[in-house]
């Protein structure tokens, strides 16, 4: 399905498209800018991205390191929220024997191998009143948290302290690409085809001085909650160590604990 299918099938939705009939270019486009932008609001919700994906760079000493496509980390588009990070130790490569050498090339390339990398977890600081609040900000170290400040067009993750050699890893949501053009396949898991059909159909009506419509509302309702549960992924739920143990409580004539 492309784009133009998409477009053609919602405006029959909306009523204002007949069977058999050709929708008008300025139809089109303008349903066509409606459907990228209602994709790039997707693109801000964690249960509408099917995929987290895993970024990298090396560690240089810096405390700085920008992100976004062709950066040091390399993204394919803006990335707003951090969802986990580490810092792997070691992070280089061995290549095992090449056998092709001794037998026949039939061993097929050299295999290479992780070395003994260790990853630690590394705190994620979720705004910059929090990074604000950090003394030594420029400190060397072995690291214990990032913070991403999320600027347009290009943002920049902060590493504190700053170590200068491993791997710095942030995780982070898969971009859902805007649709370059109307003919272009769609290529998202099956379940996106009627939560866009439905959605773009309900954003469309307007446009057309159509009321809401309580069906279509409950079929783009219902498509938005099936794909939520498809992507919909629950991390384990921790709590600090300090509010995990119990106080301590003293008598209140002697001071002493009890």
């Amino acid at each position: 399905m492309t784009p133009l299918d998409l477009i053609t099938q919602a405006l029959k939705k909306t009523g204002v498209l007949g069977v058999g009939v050709t929708p008008q270019a300025e139809d089109v486009n303008d349903a066509f800018l409606d459907l990228n932008m209602m994709l790039a609001q997707w693109n801000r919700k964690r249960w509408m991205v099917y995929h987290l994906v895993d970024v990298s760079a090396p560690a240089t000493g810096a405390t700085a390191y920008r992100i976004g496509p062709n950066f040091e980390f390399a993204t394919s588009g803006r990335i707003t929220k951090i969802e986990s990070a580490y810092f792997r130790i070691n992070p280089g490569q061995r290549i095992a024997p090449d056998f092709s050498l001794d037998f026949s090339a039939d061993f097929g390339p050299q295999i290479r191998e992780a070395a003994n990398a260790v990853d630690v977890p590394l705190s994620v600081i979720r705004s910059r009143e929090d990074y604000a609040g950090l003394a030594l900000k420029g400190a060397p170290g072995f690291p214990a948290a990032v913070y991403l400040d999320a600027d347009f067009p290009v943002g920049t993750l902060y590493v504190w302290p700053a170590p200068s050699t491993g791997e710095i890893h942030i995780v982070v949501q898969a971009t859902l690409s805007a649709f370059p053009d109307l003919t272009t396949d769609i290529v998202l898991p099956d379940e996106y085809a009627e939560a866009l059909l439905y959605n773009l159909a309900a954003r469309l009506r307007p446009s057309y001085q159509k009321a809401p419509d309580p069906t279509m509302t409950a079929l783009a309702r219902a498509s938005l909650n099936t794909v939520k549960v498809a992507n919909g992924q629950i991390g384990t739920l921790s709590m600090p160590d300090t509010l995990t143990t119990a106080p301590a409580r003293f008598n209140i004539y002697s001071g002493q604990p009890y």
